[in-house]
């Protein structure tokens, strides 16, 4: 009986659960953001459709090939949003694969079921459920596994030139993505080092150029004076307090100050075991810390005045997932090489504080799932009072008056919720 117990799949539990939960709570309305999508879907139905806008900003992000991909699904599926819940499922599903690479080339060896099964718990973890269910956040995972394979194109690729080259186009692409991208073009800066010293660079230049670019292009030219300003050291505190609440966000979103604590014990327990490897694992172990950080400071900076809960945002954990990946890994090679009572003890930890995560984000599930539900409701029902005061559920809008008619372009192209209706 153990032997079949040992070989079954389990690594594919995970995948395969989360999967099932996402067809189970799904609901066909677009969400708050959702909605700026349906100008660019009107332009193009209407034959007047102009690349240009989709260079523009929103909210600082540049989200080019998000855009790209939501408007040819919607064209495709007549703006079923379960296709984008399922692209970003997709992109997922590569990023797993490359995680899997990533950490067997960290080891020198294949990986064992119960890491396997380890990776699939984080790559598929519920603390990220509003990437799961929101339809408008596969920005979010596509990044993710752009950025993992400029990643494998520096550690994998031999040739200098190819590598740098699939490296940039991959972290342009990925900062077209989503602006939590960004930190990218300086996280790989020990991978280069480890690599040849002078590409560090023209590597440098580069990324000078592009975050120019992107600058100007996003509207971040005026930020200057804000940015000159230097901050006083109760917010330099504040700012630090949040990187390591947002760095723990993955395995311990469930209280603020335990992912604070979790974020901490990670960077200590990253270092300290990247330490005591090779030049190489430490290169990529410190890029993946670099990159975690640089993302989650980036995401205090501009979202720390909406309040602490925004640190804690289940769609915030996503891009943390390498560095707990190769801390998961570094971990679990020191146990099989050595079980000590100390490794196992934190190895135990962590693994209790990501399902205690897991079990607290299924609320995130269900409220999202019933605010579609009821966002359902007042579109079927928009011609009523009802419909009306139901509609901010999934329309914020401050202008009422366009929240209704976007609702009624819905129904006149029979999109999304109206999709099945006679003409």
């Amino acid at each position: 009986m153990s032997r079949p117990i040992a070989l079954f799949p389990w690594h594919w539990l995970p995948p395969l659960c989360t999967l099932a939960l996402v067809l189970l709570l799904h609901v066909d309305v677009p969400y708050h953001d959702q909605w700026d999508l349906l100008p660019l879907l009107d332009a193009a139905l209407r034959n007047e459709f102009r690349w240009a806008d989709l260079l523009q900003p929103h909210n600082g992000h540049i989200l080019l090939l998000p855009k790209l991909v939501m408007l040819a699904l919607a064209l495709l599926t007549q703006w079923n949003t379960l296709a984008e819940v399922l692209f970003g499922f997709l992109c997922m599903l590569g990023s797993w694969r490359l995680i899997q690479a990533m950490a067997a080339q960290l080891l020198s060896r294949p990986l064992l079921l119960s890491e396997k099964t380890v990776l699939s718990l984080l790559v598929f973890s519920w603390s990220q459920a509003q990437n799961w269910l929101w339809g408008w956040q596969l920005q979010i995972p596509l990044a993710l596994l752009l950025l993992l394979c400029g990643f494998a194109a520096l550690q994998r690729i031999r040739h200098d030139g190819t590598a740098i080259l699939l490296a940039a186009l991959c972290g342009t692409a990925a900062m077209l993505s989503f602006a939590g991208s960004l930190p990218f073009w300086v996280a790989v800066l020990p991978l280069l080092w480890q690599r040849r010293r002078w590409l560090v660079i023209p590597w440098l230049l580069l990324c000078c150029l592009l975050l120019f670019a992107y600058a100007s292009i996003a509207g971040m030219a005026d930020a200057g004076d804000a940015a000159a300003a230097l901050p006083d050291a109760s917010e330099i505190l504040r700012h630090l307090r949040n990187t390591l609440a947002l760095l723990g966000n993955l395995v311990a979103r469930f209280n603020f100050n335990a992912a604070i604590v979790a974020g901490f014990c990670g960077v200590a327990l990253l270092l300290w075991q990247a330490w005591l490897r090779s030049a190489t694992v430490r290169a990529l172990s410190l890029s993946v810390l670099l990159f975690a950080a640089g993302t989650a400071l980036l995401v205090s900076l501009t979202r720390s005045g909406l309040g602490d809960e925004q640190m804690l945002a289940s769609r915030y954990g996503t891009l943390t997932l390498p560095f707990w990946v190769v801390l998961a890994v570094l971990l679990s090679d020191a146990i099989h090489s050595k079980v000590q009572p100390m490794r196992l003890a934190i190895a135990g930890c962590l693994l209790f504080s990501l399902l205690a995560s897991q079990a607290y984000s299924w609320q995130d599930f269900y409220q999202l799932h019933r605010r579609l539900e009821r966002g359902a409701v007042a579109l079927q029902q928009i011609d009523t009072e009802q419909g009306r005061k139901l509609l901010p559920v999934i329309n914020p809008r401050s202008d009422r008056e366009r929240a209704l008619q976007e609702v009624l372009l819905l129904r006149q192209y029979r999109l999304s919720a109206f999709r099945d209706n006679a003409p």
